[in-house]
């Protein structure tokens, strides 16, 4: 119910009704909400308000908005412990959920410029990026530079159909050692926005990770964009 004279903004009062009638059942997980221009019309509220009413519930983690669909109600999911070393795609299989990874382009070496914080910077290396969906929706993108000398030969795999922590563990017979990451929020690139179907100044989690083998602490470097609202995504430590 929408009071008009409440000093509760129209929009919290629409979002809190949202979450009233998904949490009673009326929406399901995974099933979709009215569209826009039905909430208008149901609740007589202006198109703003709704929008608002919509992106807030984004922002909490209970629906999802997905371009040229519409707006669902997410998914109950356990916590995907995506920074652990064991690889992007074994972390969401350890929960039972099927991933499926799509290369932007062909992997190639390139000669990297940048900051004195990006620890390839004025060197070459093995630069490919990648985007994961679950059920056909992307979830993450991420952008890897891999330092190919260390690895030889790591250029001619097809990384289409196979991991890179696999082909690591397989063909070199090694596993990360070390791993320094930092957290961040902010707006993806323009290459990996919209393929996210993310809204233009929508800022996503942006992890930054160097992974270490053998004492090379920075064997791969790589930036991980990852759709919080989708997934509650966590990091496991462990004591020694």
């Amino acid at each position: 119910m929408i009071h008009q004279q409440s000093p509760v903004p129209l929009y919290r009062q629409l979002a809190l009704t949202i979450e009233q009638q998904i949490d009673a059942g009326v929406y399901t997980p995974g099933g979709r909400i009215p569209s826009e221009h039905d909430l208008v019309r149901a609740y007589s509220l202006g198109r703003p308000t709704v929008r608002q009413a919509l992106e807030y519930l984004v922002r909490q983690g209970r629906v999802i908005k997905i371009q040229g669909k519409g707006t669902f109600v997410c998914e109950k999911t356990e916590a995907i412990d995506l920074f652990s070393l064991a690889g992007t795609s074994a972390a969401f299989l350890e929960k039972g959920i099927s991933v499926e990874r799509r290369l932007l382009g062909n992997a190639h070496i390139i000669s990297v410029s940048g900051t004195r914080q990006q620890p390839f910077s004025g060197k070459d290396a093995l630069f490919l990026q990648r985007i994961f969906f679950v059920k056909k929706n992307p979830i993450l993108a991420d952008e890897l530079w891999i330092d190919h000398l260390f690895f030889p030969g790591i250029e001619t795999t097809d990384f289409s159909d196979t991991s890179l922590s696999a082909v690591i563990r397989q063909r070199y017979f090694m596993t990360p050692d070390t791993c320094a990451q930092t957290f961040s929020l902010e707006v993806p690139p323009d290459s990996f926005r919209k393929k996210l179907q993310t809204g233009d100044n929508q800022p996503l989690l942006l992890v930054k990770r160097s992974l270490g083998f053998g004492g090379h602490a920075h064997a791969i470097y790589s930036h991980l964009w990852c759709r919080t609202d989708m997934y509650q995504f966590s990091q496991t430590i462990k004591g020694k």
